[in-house]
This record gives structure tokens, C-alpha cells and sequence, in this order.
């Protein structure tokens, strides 16, 4: 018979507590889950695995190791990377900034726990935190970059071919990464391949990279070149990352490296360390672009059409959601019209930038700081 399946939502309050339906053992199916107010202050899909001299034990140590593991990565994710800032916030209790966490499923054995959760953490308190700090911060996620490596040697160029080394390392990258910037990769196929060529690609062919951000639904694609080249007596490894816009035009040279291939040189290490130099050039220019602003804030004015009170909530809700407002209050509401004056922890192209991944768009309007927001039609 199988067990009585539920599902466990506890907001921390102090104390956690947990209800268990008894039986061999206890699973519980996936059903939704409360959506993090702060996305940027959220984990999902967290595995636990624990073992202690009760099952009750290897609950609670497994929560918290969960715990400090999702604090990590929100703190890496918001933060420029900096081994000291890291290090004073990661010195801090994680459970403190907990605001709930979700049980999407579990199996509680004698001595074992194995579990997945969700995480949120309170963006207030963490926020408080990193400003007691004197840390700067940035919560906005950006939309979709490309990451578009090609890798070169005497028998030709591959962009699309699997199981080449340097193509497998940006691909795991990218399934694995989850900071501010959203990486993404075209999925290989013969259709791809044959509208996307290797050769015009290794050239930068403007069009061709053009082409390849449309069909990534990117606004910026970042080339990265690998090689092999054997005109000197000792050959060299030479890498080239380079960052375009969605035309197709450059825009910076983000990472540049040569290596000579003289025996000692590990091809797993050193595309993992220009890998992380690369990311790490692009991340901070993301997080310089877009820091959260705790004083002499600016404020805009937003109008917006409505049919309804429906439409009008709606409207509240998607603005209290976007990472660069700070806070929103009411101005007018009429039954066709209502402004709001929005106090931005940002600019306002992030305010707009994080509008328009919700399908909105904000129009600047004939007075300075006013700003009409309308649906985005395709």
C-alpha cells in the first residue's frame, strides 16, 4: 500500500516543525511551491543525503548543511566576487536570513534522510546584512548571453561537434552556473549546423553571429576561441573570449591567453582557469552595471491603463517583483488610470531591462522621470 503523501511548506519562526505520515518509509510528491518574493534570494532543487544516529538527527544536520550550502550561493550570486566580502558574510548564521523553505520531497529512515528542498532566504535581513557590511551588491539577472565556443586544430574547426573538450567544458558550464548572468548554448543538430557553419563563425562573420543570437533568444553572444597552433617550434594553446552585441558588432575583448604546450601543460586546467577568468570579467561588469542602491535613491513616476482592480493588482504585483525597485507607493488610481511613484535601488534601463522579461515595456514619457508602462507587442 503506498504511504499517505503530503506536502511540507514552514515559514521559520524559531522552531521548525514538521508533520510525518508513518509508514516504511515517508515520500512526499512535488506539488508547487510558494514563489521567493526575491528570485535572486532563492534556491531550488537542493539534494540532502544524511546519515546520524537517528533519522531525526540526520533531518536537522541535513537542513543545515542544506542551509549553509544555499546561503553560499546566493552570496555568490549577488556579490562582486571578493574573497573577503565572501568570507564575512558567509561568517554570519545562514539560518538567521532563512524566510522559508519548501519539502518538495523526502524519505525519513532510521538513521537517514534524503530529501530535496527549496530555499528563500529574506532579501531584508540579507540585504541589512551586506550594508553593516559596507558590501555592494547586485540582484538583477540579466537576460539570455550566449556563450558560443569554438575550438580549432589541424584537422579543422568544430563549433557542433560533441565530445571535444573545450566545447564540453563551456557546456557544463552553462547547465551548472547559476548567478546574475544567465548564460545559455544553441542545442547541436544538422539543421543548425548547416545555417550556423563552423568557418564563418571562427571569422566572427558578422551576420553569422546575428544569426546565432536570434536563434538563442540572446542580446549578447560571447565568442570563445580555442586553438592549437603549431607554426613555432614549441605549439602553443591560445585562447580568445570576445563579448558582441546581437547584431553581431564588438563590444570588448573579455579574456585573452596563450600557453606553450611543452609537456606540462594541463588542457583540464587551463580551460578551467580562463573559464573562470572569462566569467568572472563578466559577472563584475554585470554587478558594476547594475548595484543595488541603498542611499540618494532616484524616484519616476509611472502611469498605466486599466480595465480593472484586477489589471490594476497585477500591476503592482509584477513592479513589487523587479530587483531595481525599491519601493512603490500610489499616487492616483481612477478606473481607467492609475500612477505609482517607484523608488529605484537602480537604474532605470535595469527597472526597464527586468519590465520587459515580464512582457511589459516602459516608455519614457514628455516630463522628465515619467514613465508610461504598456504590454510589449511582438
Amino acid at each position: 500500500m503506498p504511504c499517505l503523501m503530503h506536502y511540507v511548506s514552514q515559514r521559520v519562526l524559531g522552531v521548525h516543525s514538521i508533520i510525518l505520515t508513518l509508514c516504511l518509509a515517508i515520500w512526499c510528491v512535488p506539488v508547487q511551491a510558494e514563489t521567493c518574493p526575491s528570485e535572486a534570494y532563492s534556491v531550488t532543487g537542493i539534494a540532502i543525503d544524511s546519515n546520524a544516529l537517528t533519522g531525526t538527527k540526520a533531518r536537522e544536520v541535513g537542513i543545515a548543511d542544506a542551509t549553509e550550502m544555499a546561503f553560499a550561493k546566493v552570496i555568490d550570486r549577488i556579490i562582486v566576487p571578493d574573497k573577503v566580502a565572501r568570507a564575512t558574510m558567509l561568517a554570519l548564521p545562514a539560518d538567521s536570513f532563512v524566510d522559508f523553505f519548501h519539502i518538495t520531497s523526502e524519505n525519513a529512515l532510521a538513521q537517514r534522510y534524503i530529501a530535496e528542498i527549496d530555499i528563500c532566504f529574506d532579501a531584508a535581513k540579507v540585504r541589512g546584512a551586506l550594508i553593516s557590511a559596507g558590501l555592494q551588491w547586485a540582484e538583477l539577472f540579466s537576460p539570455p548571453v550566449l556563450l558560443l565556443p569554438v575550438w580549432q586544430e589541424p584537422s579543422g574547426v568544430r563549433v557542433w561537434t560533441r565530445d571535444i573538450l573545450w566545447l564540453n567544458r563551456w557546456q557544463d558550464f552553462s547547465d551548472k552556473t547559476d548567478k546574475l548572468v544567465r548564460f545559455t548554448m544553441l542545442e547541436p543538430d544538422v539543421a543548425l549546423e548547416r545555417s550556423l557553419p563552423a568557418r564563418p563563425l571562427l571569422m566572427r562573420d558578422k551576420d553569422m553571429l546575428a544569426k546565432a543570437a536570434q536563434a538563442a533568444g540572446a542580446v549578447q553572444v560571447v565568442w570563445l576561441y580555442a586553438g592549437l597552433d603549431y607554426s613555432n617550434s614549441v605549439p602553443e594553446l591560445i585562447m580568445l573570449a570576445e563579448l558582441y552585441d546581437a547584431d553581431g558588432s564588438l563590444l570588448a575583448v573579455v579574456g585573452q591567453e596563450q600557453r606553450s604546450l611543452n609537456g606540462q601543460t594541463n588542457l583540464h586546467v587551463a580551460f578551467d582557469s580562463f573559464q573562470e577568468d572569462v566569467m568572472n570579467v563578466i559577472e563584475q561588469s554585470w554587478h558594476s552595471s547594475n548595484v543595488y542602491v541603498v542611499d540618494n535613491r532616484d524616484e519616476i513616476l509611472i502611469s498605466v491603463d486599466i480595465s480593472s482592480l484586477t489589471d490594476w493588482y497585477d500591476v503592482r504585483r509584477k513592479l513589487s517583483q523587479i530587483a531595481g525597485i525599491a519601493d512603490l507607493s500610489v499616487v492616483s488610481l481612477t478606473a481607467k488610470k492609475g500612477a505609482l511613484r517607484a523608488q529605484l535601488s537602480g537604474s532605470v534601463e535595469a527597472v526597464q531591462l527586468g519590465l520587459q522579461e515580464q512582457g511589459y515595456e516602459l516608455v519614457s514619457g514628455t516630463a522628465s522621470g515619467h514613465y508610461a508602462l504598456q504590454l510589449e507587442v511582438n
